[in-house]
């Protein structure tokens, strides 16, 4: 990876982590939180738009790596699930982050595929409703919100030492599926 490479991977994973946490973080604090000078971040992005802009298709295509392989591993929506669940706790701050600022996308490609995304999600969800494995009594919408702050708050408590990095993704899974049993 070239220097301009690093850079551009570097303000990409550390604005992604920034604004999961904080998204009135300006470019300053994210050029600062990444050890750029402010300079170089507009090197790369003009805007905080081109920056949410890159930002949000990332982890589009992290989120649907994660799903893609979450139903390569079984045949079982719920075990797709759980899968999904833990691939996803590594990335939980892509997670939030999409889920906070998909309705913000400038672009309709962006909009489409995080769109896409969302319904594979809850048709995921439905599968595992309509097998019995989880409870259908619950609205697949707030299922999706809370394998969301789910996933985002493994990561955060991997980020402050709350929870050891290989333990998260089980706990994460475990906690989401107990809780939605029928």
């Amino acid at each position: 990876m070239n220097p301009k490479q690093s850079v551009r991977a570097k303000l990409i994973e550390t604005g992604t982590s920034l604004l999961a946490i904080n998204p009135g973080a300006s470019l300053s604090e994210i050029a600062k939180y990444a050890g750029v000078g402010r300079a170089s971040l507009h090197r790369h992005f003009s805007s905080k738009e081109a920056l949410v802009s890159v930002l949000s298709i990332e982890a589009i295509r992290q989120f649907k790596t994660a799903l893609n392989e979450a139903i390569s591993r079984s045949e079982i929506p719920v075990e797709q699930l759980s899968t999904l669940i833990e691939l996803l706790v590594p990335h939980g701050d892509c997670v939030h982050f999409i889920l906070y600022e998909w309705k913000t996308f400038e672009h309709q490609e962006t909009m489409t595929e995080y769109l896409s995304l969302e319904r594979e999600i809850l048709a995921l969800i439905e599968s595992c409703k309509q097998q019995g494995t989880i409870a259908n009594t619950l609205s697949s919408r707030w299922i999706y919100y809370l394998i969301d702050s789910t996933v985002y708050t493994a990561w955060y408590a991997i980020q402050d030492g709350t929870l050891a990095a290989r333990e998260a993704p089980k706990v994460a899974s475990n906690n989401v599926l107990n809780g939605l049993k029928r």
